[in-house]
């Protein structure tokens, strides 16, 4: 994941770079922005769903419960999971797009990238399938 801050923190600055020295991407700006506001909608839906779930479990504490509250926090981790996933593809789009990148460097970006995604989809699949104790692992992991 350190991989993914310093990928991140290129392109940020790469792009910021590039806003500066070229106004006429006002527009992209704008579909980011809006883009950047629907996922965050998303993942606070999310988490609210997930903190409404856990306060039920804490209220009733009866195995059914548990269970509900394990499907909750395996829904979510796997939101979170396409959230980072779907960051990626934008961020793997736009090294794409960047003309001042040589192809190689292009290259070596979008093959970190393609190893957090793959990481990332084995931890959604194991997320799916996983035990309390093993979501709360996977949880730690994609967080880290």
């Amino acid at each position: 994941m350190k991989q993914v801050k310093e990928v991140i923190s290129i392109a940020v600055l790469v792009f910021v770079g590039m806003g500066i020295a070229n106004t006429s991407q006002a527009v992209s700006y704008d579909e980011a922005k809006e883009q950047y506001q629907k996922e965050k909608a998303f993942y606070k839906e999310s988490r609210e769903q997930f903190i409404q779930e856990r306060k039920k479990i804490k209220e009733l504490r009866n195995v059914k419960d548990k269970i509900r509250y394990q499907e909750a926090s395996k829904k979510h981790l796997i939101k979170v999971i396409d959230v980072l996933i779907a960051k990626l593809n934008r961020i793997e789009a736009w090294v794409n797009n960047r003309k001042a990148l040589t192809d190689s460097g292009k290259n070596k970006i979008i093959a970190e990238l393609n190893e957090d995604k793959k990481w990332l989809e084995d931890r959604r699949r194991g997320g799916k399938n996983a035990s309390g104790e093993e979501i709360r692992e996977h949880a730690k992991e994609v967080r880290a």
